[in-house]
C-alpha cells in the first residue's frame, strides 16, 4: 500500500471549482470534463501538449478515442492547438485553454447577474445575502 508520503511525491493539481461545477452548462460531458482536468493536469506539470497516448493512459480511454475527444472539444471552442517558439526558435505545440476559462467567466457573470436581478447580493468573498440573511453555495 502506497504512503501519503508516496502519493505526496506525485504531487497534486489544482483545478477549478467552477468547472466542476458548470461543466453540464458548457455541454460537455463527464468525460469530456476528465479531459479537460487532464490537459490542466499537464499544463501544471509543464507538459504543454501531451501525446493522445499518455492522456489515454491516464483515462482508459484508447489514443482515438482521445484525439476524437479533443476534437469535440475544438469544435465546441473550448480548446485551441496553439504553435509558439522554442528559445532556440523551433516550433512546439500547445492545448491552449483560455477559451475553456473564458466561458467559465461568463456563466459566472450570468449567474451573478441573475442572482442581483432576484434582489442578491454578494459579501464577503462571493456568499450571497439578501435581507439580512446570508447563503453559502
Amino acid at each position: 500500500m502506497a504512503s501519503f508520503s508516496a502519493i505526496q511525491n506525485e504531487g497534486f493539481t489544482v483545478i477549478s471549482n467552477s468547472l466542476l461545477r458548470y461543466y453540464p452548462s458548457l455541454k460537455i460531458s463527464e468525460t469530456e470534463a476528465m479531459l479537460l482536468l487532464q490537459l490542466e493536469s499537464f499544463k501544471q506539470e509543464k507538459k504543454f501538449f501531451p501525446s493522445d497516448n499518455n492522456l489515454s493512459e491516464r483515462m482508459n480511454l484508447s489514443p482515438i478515442e482521445i484525439s476524437q475527444l479533443i476534437q469535440n472539444l475544438i469544435d465546441k471552442n473550448l480548446i485551441e492547438l496553439g504553435q509558439k517558439r522554442d528559445g532556440e526558435g523551433r516550433i512546439t505545440n500547445f492545448y491552449d485553454l483560455n477559451h475553456l476559462y473564458q466561458k467559465l467567466d461568463a456563466l459566472i457573470d450570468e449567474r451573478e447577474a441573475s442572482y442581483q436581478d432576484q434582489g442578491y447580493y454578494y459579501v464577503n468573498g462571493g456568499r450571497l445575502a439578501s435581507a439580512g440573511v446570508t447563503f453559502k453555495y
